[in-house]
């Protein structure tokens, strides 16, 4: 996988390395304006990478939404099923974000399946990651059936990557998640734990974009073609 994905994006990443770098770059601010509030230089809670709908949240959302609409524009463009599953997998982390569905699964599921704290666990952690994880399954289910249609424009080394992407990000958003539930409430300990999370999913965001971004540059332009 990694020796595909290497192959693949040799060329492109010299050709696109400015957008990578615009992407991660303002994820890097945020992490930075983050620290500085810990350490009393700033002061508005919206700089905070974890504050809902601050500003990095918003910027967060931005990404997810335009992977989902590149990779759908892709889906119909060249009547792609793997970029139509995968557009329809950052569909949902769109709406899982900016509605908080994983978080919210014990408020609205908790009165009808009492699922006790495991240890030290609490019990909305505990729901965090059962639905993240079979979220993970259905996603990872349907993103495997589609590598069985045969297409004319290959997606191989876009979805390896975007898989890589995807681990991370559900490594981030789920597991630690759930290590971050532990400390909530504890200072500086929590704010930190909290940068580690929201930072680690926006530069798999932005990670995810980018892929996204070069496969429409490349099935524009044909970059690798081109390139000496």
């Amino acid at each position: 996988m990694l020796k595909t994905i290497k192959v693949y994006y040799k060329e492109l990443l010299s050709q696109t390395l400015f957008l990578l770098l615009l992407f991660v770059g303002i994820d890097a601010l945020y992490a930075v304006l983050h620290v500085a509030h810990m350490a009393g230089y700033v002061f508005l809670d919206e700089f905070l990478v974890n504050t809902e709908r601050g500003y990095a949240e918003v910027y967060q959302y931005t990404k997810e939404f335009f992977c989902a609409y590149l990779l759908l524009y892709g889906a119909i463009q060249y009547k792609s099923i793997q970029r139509l599953a995968w557009g329809l997998l950052f569909l949902y982390f769109f709406f899982d974000d900016s509605v908080q569905i994983h978080e919210n699964t014990d408020k609205w599921f908790g009165e009808f399946i009492n699922i006790p704290a495991v240890g030290s666990l609490p019990k909305e952690g505990v729901w965090q990651l059962l639905t993240g994880f079979f979220l993970l399954g259905v996603a990872s289910l349907m993103i495997w059936l589609s590598t069985k249609y045969k297409e004319s424009r290959s997606f191989k080394p876009q979805s390896m990557a975007l898989i890589l992407c995807v681990l991370g990000l559900g490594g981030f958003a789920v597991v630690f998640d759930a290590i971050h539930a532990l400390f909530k409430g504890d200072g500086q300990l929590d704010s930190l734990l909290a940068l580690i999370e929201d930072a680690g999913e926006m530069a798999c965001v932005s990670l995810s974009l980018w892929v996204i971004f070069t496969d429409i540059i490349e099935q524009r332009f044909g970059i690798i073609k081109k390139a000496p």
